[in-house]
């Protein structure tokens, strides 16, 4: 069996900054009157739709840039679950007007329900194999190589995953959480139930 430690909240959502991003400034590069436009093309390709037409924006310094850069922002917005008030506290925090602001917390809010079945899909569709079955049992560190006392309980799962292509294989993967790794852990799944809940209404 694999060991694997868990991966951090940050990572779970973030994860897409190969891309080249740049401040959310960027944004007051675009007249106003484009910026609810320039969002909602962000969220289409966000959505699985068409990739965002940089065409249009030839106008525009490193349009791009500025896409990759909302476009990763949007994604965490979604991901974090993030309420009309936090998304213009961060947006204010990246150096964007207030007025841009209003127009692109505005378009993020008025398509979260699309934005989060998207997102459901993508992850979905990762990868075939799903869990069939595990086991868990709790161990008690007593000690280190550095620290004689240590008294750290640690919560191993057992994953066994099957491949509906291979059916006859299943794999197993060892995780190790400790209780701060634990409680984030549940934490995220109840921010996931709440986005699955929100997504059947």
């Amino acid at each position: 069996a694999s060991v694997i430690n868990m991966p951090s909240v940050e990572s779970l959502i973030g994860g897409l900054s190969k891309l080249s991003l740049g401040p959310l400034s960027g944004i007051e590069r675009l007249k106003q009157r484009d910026v609810t436009e320039f969002a909602h093309l962000v969220i289409d390709e966000l959505c699985g739709g068409n990739t965002f037409p940089a065409a249009q924006y030839q106008d525009v310094e490193d349009v791009h840039v500025i896409a990759n850069t909302y476009h990763a922002f949007y994604k965490k917005v979604v991901g974090a679950d993030l309420p009309k008030e936090k998304i213009l506290e961060e947006l204010k925090k990246g150096g964007v007007s207030d007025a841009a602001s209003t127009l692109l917390c505005d378009a993020i809010t008025s398509r979260l329900p699309d934005a989060r079945r998207a997102a459901v899909i993508h992850a979905s569709a990762i990868g075939h194999s799903h869990l069939v079955d595990f086991d868990w049992k709790l161990n008690l560190v007593l000690s280190s190589d550095k620290i004689a006392n240590v008294q750290q309980p640690k919560l191993l799962v057992n994953l066994y995953l099957s491949d509906p292509r291979h059916p006859e294989k299943r794999d197993e993967v060892l995780v190790e959480l400790s209780a701060q790794e634990l409680e984030g852990l549940l934490s995220n799944f109840a921010s996931i139930n709440k986005a699955i809940q929100d997504l059947r209404v």
